[in-house]
């Protein structure tokens, strides 16, 4: 492969890399749907018993596991257990790892920019040809 060539797929790559998108929550659930963890601070457990109707405790001990200082809730292939048909549960207290998403670190640029989102969500626009992602 030649420079030229080396440096047209370096640069094609780089522009893949960080292409930009932008975010427009639709409550659809999908970010709830997806495997993984969902950790609760103590501010997060408050925030969501209150909005549950339940006292601190009670919240935890119904929805979360506790394993050393951390608390979450491990999300299977049925989704987040605080998922309903109608949405969140706890929709105005969810923990800050929802209410920002997707907003983490591994998407986000240097200025602060969402780049490099790789999940199905249909808030998600690419600003840069202004195709939905994904198709």
């Amino acid at each position: 492969m030649s420079l030229k060539n080396l440096r047209h797929v370096f640069k094609r790559f780089n522009a893949q890399k960080t292409a930009r998108f932008s975010f427009s929550c639709k409550r659809c659930g999908q970010c709830c749907r997806d495997r993984g963890f969902v950790y609760f601070t103590k501010d997060d457990i408050r925030r969501a018993s209150k909005v549950i109707g339940m006292k601190e405790k009670e919240f935890a001990g119904t929805y979360l596991t506790h394993r050393g200082n951390r608390f979450f809730i491990k999300v299977g292939d049925n989704g987040c257990s605080l998922l309903t048909e109608n949405g969140c549960r706890i929709q105005n207290g969810k923990p800050v790892q929802c209410s920002s998403f997707p907003y983490w670190d591994e998407y986000i640029g240097v200025n602060g920019e969402l780049v490099n989102f790789d999940r199905e969500c249909p808030g998600i626009t690419k600003v840069n040809d202004d195709e939905s992602h994904p198709k």
